[in-house]
């Protein structure tokens, strides 16, 4: 369902502002974090992610991936309707957007924000097959993975998982799910090497080192 908008579930993005970003700058600097926005239909979250990356002045290399060609031409582009947008959940990030508003409401982003989002085609349900191998984002440092677990069963969600774990993650490296989906993720599907981690009033998962 390609339904999303900008700042979807605020309160991970305010984690990512708050605490990622700036370790990231304390311990690499200038060196660009890598972060995958998994199933990004039409590419809102992606956008979020790099306008929180440039607030806080983190350099940032974004793939967003879906398997629908349709939206990952709409996220290259980069034109947004205000629909986009919602008046509660997000809000507090709506400032970051208002250089790229237009007086009709839509949003445009200029070509160097387009520039740090890669658009790929990757199928998650074939995620674990060697045709798709290549096409992986390897070595990310935060994966967004939202909102896509309700349309699995428990053997394709274990795959998914393990395979983020094993190819796609480095160590350290942290996913976020979807709030309302914390509790379908149990030991039965998450892999070894993934903690659950709570954050103030957030949950996400980490890979701990040497997994």
């Amino acid at each position: 369902v390609n339904e999303t908008y900008f700042f979807r579930e605020e309160r991970q993005f305010a984690l990512i502002r708050d605490r990622l970003f700036p370790q990231w700058l304390a311990l690499s600097g200038s060196v660009p974090i890598r972060i995958w926005s998994a199933a990004c239909s039409y590419g809102e979250e992606a956008y979020s992610l790099a306008l929180l990356a440039k607030a806080c002045r983190v350099r940032a290399s974004i793939i967003a991936s879906d398997i629908n060609t349709e939206v990952l031409q709409h996220c290259r582009e980069g034109r947004f309707l205000g629909s986009s947008l919602r008046q509660v959940d997000g809000a507090q990030f709506h400032s970051l957007l208002l250089p790229y508003r237009q007086e009709d409401g839509r949003i445009a982003f200029d070509a160097d924000l387009r520039a740090c989002i890669e658009t790929r085609k990757i199928n998650l349900a074939e995620l674990d097959s060697p045709l798709v191998d290549a096409l992986l984002p390897k070595r990310q440092h935060i994966v967004f993975l939202r909102n896509v677990f309700i349309y699995f069963d428990q053997g394709l969600r274990a795959r998914i998982l393990r395979t983020i774990a094993d190819k796609c993650l480095c160590e350290d490296g942290v996913l976020f799910v979807s709030m309302s989906e914390i509790a379908q993720l149990d030991t039965s599907v998450m892999p070894p090497s993934f903690e659950k981690i709570m954050d103030g009033n957030v949950f996400y998962f980490h890979k701990k080192r040497g997994e």
